[in-house]
């Protein structure tokens, strides 16, 4: 089910003709936009996570006790899941989280139009804008990590016989308050005031981000050309600086305090372990909860401040760049017009040097209805605020090679990496355009191949990405993100970072056909258009440092198909829109009826229509629209998925894939 969102938003404009050559302009956005719903289905205890009970504990069921007694066990391990359901009905109610982004921008600037002299007819535009971005992530009733322990450790009180938390009686001081839980039974026997002691009302996680933005642009013509059409150029410079500052609001919810104290530890420490806490068992902490193995005080709300600062970043950028269009040949045979354009520009950024880009391509209008085109060019793309020093604590599940492929529940490190470099494209376009006139007089069709070979390409590889790149592919590079337990092995964390990838390698074709024409079906005053537009991935792969290529387009439809017919009637409009998704592999590492039964996703089509009608009333234009998404309420293909860290299965991919169902959108608009 889609989750809860509510924005708000406001523009506002000012253009001022001081005169006949200089314009002054002002720009004021402001922006308001929250998402709230679920954060975690439930709490998966198990390998590094797992409980430890103890054979004292009265809430253990008697047979249980004897089988301990008969095998000589004074505790064991237990591993669960679905402490924390979804369910605001149940002792522990639901975990959900508020997401709430608001946005400030202001931008200034002039235009000028040059009269006379050497630079007659040339202008200057340039602007100067400050944006910020504030967040607040607020998660509710959530489990404190630095109690469950405690609580789970239960013993008879020393006088009356009755459940107590073993540290409230060993420490009282610092662990008084502890309230035992009795998990035995399922969440319904989680009592109220256990509940209360384990659950955070609210941890709130805060961000700001600032950037500061200027540019001019000198552009205008350079010399009359050589027949074919005068040569145009443009210059121009630019500065960005950006900042990021993310702090936890109460560091409570970090760190475990004892006695009003930070101990500077996300988890609790056995007391017989060094910096260990009076009170706290030995043994009854699992090793992925103690001391800063545990994520954040509060569970999958961690961040990576420290006790005594926040996390913090910035850089900037210096550009300079230039553009020139020349006209090479003009109404010859076979060569109606033969345009060449070339560009560059360079970069300087504060952590990554200084780097340069370019463009060159031909433009070659053969006929008044064919056209070819062609474009090579170097682009380059540095990290931007996040990717170099956003920083996100939660958990993931992966199949671990090293254990047979065992589903592995683990918590995570999600992401930006200040040492980064900028990432550099190739990129190659070739491509036809037919306009025919006539009896076709209306349509339009291009077909254009592209390549794409990035180097030190930026990107996140996914949880299993990193597990397979490293166990199974090869690349030794990635297992520097991978932390396991010095004693099982088992997977402790995963830290999912920006990195650069060797190569990454995208082919495709892209084909559209446009066509449009008057008709008179309902008398007149009519039109009807079709568009068609067809990709299709040929190649598209990753290189790992020191691993071989991996085939990610296996895991993307080959064929994306968007058709659309549009019927306009005066006011009246009608569109309508197929989506088609091709089938594609499910996994590229599994082998079908080895790892999985079926290793394919079956292709979709999905269908969309709006409706919309507009009106004059006086001075103002009225527009009533009404939008049906998944109009014939296609579910996504069924996939199989492994139970999460955090409970529940994986599912069809939101990023291709309709998983909401038909809906409805029904509004209007004013112009005034």
């Amino acid at each position: 089910v889609q989750q809860a969102n509510y924005r708000q938003s406001l523009f506002a404009n000012y253009d001022f003709e001081v005169n006949d050559n200089l314009s002054l302009f002002a720009q004021g956005i402001y922006g308001f936009a929250g998402v709230k719903g679920p954060w975690f289905n439930s709490i998966v205890m198990t390998g590094p996570w797992q409980a430890t009970i103890f054979k004292e504990n009265p809430f253990l069921p008697q047979n249980v006790r004897d089988i301990m007694t008969t095998e000589g066990r004074d505790r064991f391990n237990m591993g669960y899941s679905g402490l924390a359901p979804l369910d605001r009905d149940t002792p522990l109610g639901s975990y959900s989280v508020e997401q709430n982004d608001e946005m400030y921008s202001g931008m200034a600037g002039f235009d000028y139009d040059f009269t006379g002299g050497a630079m007659d007819g040339w202008n200057l535009n340039a602007y100067a804008q400050y944006s910020e971005n504030g967040q607040e992530m607020i998660f509710r009733d959530g489990m404190i990590m630095g109690r469950l322990p405690l609580a789970l450790d239960v013993i008879p009180h020393p006088t009356n016989g009755s459940p107590v938390c073993r540290a409230a009686v060993f420490n009282p001081g610092t662990f008084g308050d502890c309230v035992p839980v009795n998990i035995f039974g399922g969440v319904e026997s989680v009592s109220p005031q256990a509940a209360s002691y384990l659950q955070d009302e609210k941890t709130v996680v805060a961000s700001d981000s600032e950037q500061i933005f200027a540019e001019a642009v000198l552009n205008g013509e350079v010399y009359q050309g050589f027949g074919a059409g005068p040569i145009m150029m443009a210059l121009g410079a630019s500065y960005r600086k950006d900042e990021l500052r993310q702090w936890k609001k109460d560091l409570q919810d970090e760190f475990v305090f004892l006695n009003g104290v930070n101990t500077g530890f996300r988890g609790l420490i056995p007391e017989n372990l060094p910096n260990g806490m009076p009170g706290v068992r030995a043994g009854s902490v699992p090793p992925g909860f103690t001391g800063n193995s545990s994520l954040s005080n509060v569970l999958f709300t961690g961040s990576y401040q420290t006790p005594d600062t926040v996390l913090t970043g910035g850089f900037s950028v210096k550009e300079v760049f230039g553009e020139i269009d020349v006209p090479l040949l003009a109404d010859r045979t076979l060569i109606n017009s033969l345009d060449l354009n070339l560009a560059y520009r360079y970069a300087e950024y504060t952590g990554s040097g200084g780097i340069d880009s370019w463009k060159y391509g031909l433009n070659w209008r053969l006929t008044d209805e064919f056209r070819i085109r062609a474009t090579r060019s170097r682009d380059v793309r540095a990290a931007n605020i996040r990717e170099r020093f956003d920083a996100t604590a939660g958990g993931a599940n992966v199949n671990d090679p090293v254990f047979g492929n065992a589903v592995i529940g683990t918590s995570s490190r999600t992401g930006g990496n200040p040492l980064v470099e900028p990432e550099k494209a190739d990129t190659t376009t070739i491509g036809l355009v037919w306009q025919p006139t006539g009896m076709l007089d209306g349509m339009a069709i291009s077909f254009d191949w592209f390549n794409i070979d990035i180097k030190d390409a930026l990107g996140q590889l996914t949880f299993q990405n990193i597990v397979d790149g490293c166990h199974i592919q090869g690349a030794a590079d990635l297992c520097q993100y991978i932390l396991r337990d010095p004693t099982t092995n088992q997977i402790t964390r995963i830290d999912r970072l920006f990195i650069n990838l060797s190569q990454q390698v995208l082919t495709g074709i892209d084909a559209e056909l446009n066509y449009r024409r008057e008709i008179s079906l309902f008398g007149g005053d009519e039109s009807l258009g079709f568009r068609l537009y067809a990709s299709q991935v040929r190649e598209y792969y990753n290189q790992l440092p020191g691993a071989p290529r991996d085939n990610i387009g296996l895991e993307q439809p080959e064929w994306r198909v968007l058709p659309a017919l549009t019927y306009s009637r005066g006011p009246l409009r009608v569109f309508l829109q197929g989506r088609y998704f091709d089938s594609r592999t499910l996994n590229r590492n599994w082998v079908e009826g080895v790892n999985v039964d079926v290793n394919s996703v079956a292709s979709v089509t999905y269908a969309d229509l709006n409706l919309s009608y507009e009106m004059e009333m006086g001075n103002q234009t009225y527009r009533l629209f009404a939008n049906a998404t998944n109009l014939f309420d296609r579910a996504p293909p069924q996939t199989p998925g492994n139970p999460g860290f955090v409970g529940g299965t994986g599912g069809p991919s939101t990023g291709l894939y309709d998983t909401v169902g038909r809906t409805y959108t029904v509004g209007a608009n004013v112009s005034f």
